[in-house]
């Protein structure tokens, strides 16, 4: 047994332990703190520094009686229900492995591990009051989009299909579970927020979401405020290109520079505006603007993975039939509502070389140009023509980029 190493694992699960530990302490009555967490982890350390000569059945061993302190934890609390008790004794559980984990490698997911632990138990409050505000249709709507992504997509056959064969059923799967799940995540974080989200922190989580279902959210409750309501969406429509180079680098991540002048322009176009809208707010504070609906519905990964396989069919025949020209017409035909189909299309038919680089990446320019025309007229009919003009405005550079960027070689 190597010295160094193992003074390093043992150093790692006594500062993790001592994270924990501190948390419990100052969490109120409590059955262990900030001496126990750090023995629980070294324990876990220890045996599994003592695998390699004794063999796995030694951090079993340690597993076990770490189970045993917990059941005699639960008797305590169930005789004494004032003290803190389920939750340490799983925390306890989990820093032995931690431990185990720093010993046995690697320290990488002893570490995440650890600090997941230290989270969950010190955001309490904020994870209970995120329960409250979840309703019933938001933890099915959650639910289903776990069975799809556990369940359905492991069966799914994993081989193209389909004309020109662009259809890859696990593939489409993943693709719409993606769009989902980055949706989700800005819907939880503003279901966490909630009030203090601002104007500024919905519009940018509406953004991940669906730019354009918050745009349609925000428009219509513009009232008198119309310069709020512009920047909000300004800002839903400045997240888009962040939205588009995950979901590049998620399909094919050694494209993503390829892709690099398309999401630059949306990006940097819109921020003279928002900077404006920013400082215009703060001289001027706006009424909340209410977050967007949850986007993990099973419908909506159905539909969206459907539309997906429709624009892959539709890009490859263009180019197949019609060239550049076809492709670019598909491009600002599906970018008008939604232009995450054509971005992950693009991406993928780039990847596997069924695309050119100079074609996908102006389709997908393309699309993002259309799709701030359309915002813009709904921000119009929804919301009025003062925030339909001021909404104009904002968006006016990123068109003028576009068809500087379009001509670059």
């Amino acid at each position: 047994m190597e010295l160094l190493p193992a003074f390093e694992s043992l150093g790692i699960a006594l500062g993790l332990g001592l994270l924990v530990g501190l948390q419990r302490e100052q969490s109120g009555p409590r059955v262990a703190g900030i001496r126990t967490f750090p023995l629980i982890a070294l324990l876990g350390a220890s045996t599994g520094l003592l695998a390699e000569p004794l063999g796995a059945w030694i951090v079993a061993t340690g597993l076990a009686a770490v189970g045993a302190v917990v059941v005699t934890v639960l008797v305590g609390v169930h005789r004494d229900p004032q003290r803190t008790g389920t939750t340490t004794a799983l925390a306890m559980l989990s820093m032995y492995v931690v431990g185990a984990l720093a010993a046995l490698g690697p320290w990488e997911i002893a570490v995440a591990l650890g600090g997941t632990v230290f989270v969950l138990l010190q955001e309490k409050v904020r994870l209970h009051a995120l329960a409250d505000r979840f309703g019933a249709g938001d933890l099915r709507a959650v639910a289903q989009l776990a069975l799809v992504a556990l369940v359905l997509l492991p069966i799914l056959p994993d081989r193209d299909l389909g004309p020109y064969g662009v259809w890859n059923p696990r593939h489409l799967g993943l693709v719409a579970t993606l769009v989902c799940g980055i949706g989700l995540g800005a819907y939880v974080v503003q279901r966490l927020l909630g009030a203090r989200a601002g104007v500024p922190l919905t519009g940018l989580l509406g953004g991940l979401v669906s730019s354009t279902a918050t745009t349609a959210g925000i428009a219509r409750r513009a009232g008198a405020a119309p310069a709020a309501t512009a920047t909000a969406i300004v800002l839903a429509s400045s997240l888009v290109p962040v939205r588009q180079a995950i979901e590049i680098a998620a399909v094919a991540p050694d494209r993503l520079g390829v892709f690099a002048p398309a999401l630059a322009v949306t990006f940097f176009g819109l921020w003279p505006a928002i900077g404006l809208g920013l400082w215009r707010l703060a001289r001027h504070p706006a009424p909340e603007i209410p977050p967007s609906d949850n986007p993990a519905q099973l419908g909506a990964a159905l539909v969206f993975a459907a539309v997906f396989a429709v624009v892959l069919v539709a890009v490859r025949f263009a180019e197949d039939r019609l060239g550049s020209t076809g492709v670019f017409a598909v491009a600002a035909v599906s970018g008008l509502t939604d232009v995450d189909a054509i971005t992950l299309s693009s991406a993928r038919l780039c990847a596997a070389g069924r695309l050119s680089d100079d074609v996908a990446w102006r389709a997908v320019l393309l699309a993002s140009l259309a799709n701030l025309a359309f915002k813009g007229a709904i921000a119009a009919a929804l919301g009025g023509r003062r925030t339909g003009r001021l909404v104009a405005l904002a968006f006016a550079p990123v068109p003028l980029a576009g068809v500087a960027c379009w001509w670059l070689p």
